[in-house]
């Protein structure tokens, strides 16, 4: 069973309740949604999270739901500067929002991970950034 509202949490990865062995995990539909508008979630910054589907009952029993591959790995031979991954996602309005290492950022649906738009800058195969890497750290909205 897919965790309803959560994939918020994790960026390449969204995480569901195994349906393997032992007792089914009854999901509350009615509770906390898992909107993350900022990224520390609220305005405070406390990355405080109101979810309750996951508890130390079912913890063992997650596993990955989904992934999404930015593409934008690069160690910095040829001609793209070295990149890295620092973004926390963010999910206002029940969509997830990332940007990669090339600031390219994504929409993606946090059930299923598909990729509902994206927005391309153009960096690639362009040296920038020297020795440091290229990284987003993050998106905003307003």
């Amino acid at each position: 069973m897919l965790l309803h509202r959560l994939a918020g949490l994790a960026v390449v990865a969204a995480l569901a309740l195994s349906c393997g062995p032992g007792e089914p995990v009854a999901l509350d539909y009615e509770g906390p949604v898992a909107d993350w508008p900022d990224y520390g979630r609220g305005k405070d910054g406390l990355a405080w999270s109101p979810l309750n589907q996951i508890t130390p009952r079912n913890v063992e029993r997650l596993e990955i739901a989904w992934e999404h591959h930015s593409g934008d790995v690069s160690d910095g031979t040829g001609d793209t500067s070295r990149t890295s991954f620092q973004a926390r996602p963010i999910v206002p309005n029940g969509t997830l929002y990332y940007c990669s290492g090339l600031n390219r950022v994504f929409a993606l649906d946090p059930e299923t991970g598909a990729e509902r738009w994206r927005f391309d800058p153009k960096l690639q195969n362009k040296k920038l950034g020297g020795p440091y890497p290229l990284v987003c750290r993050g998106v905003s909205y307003w």
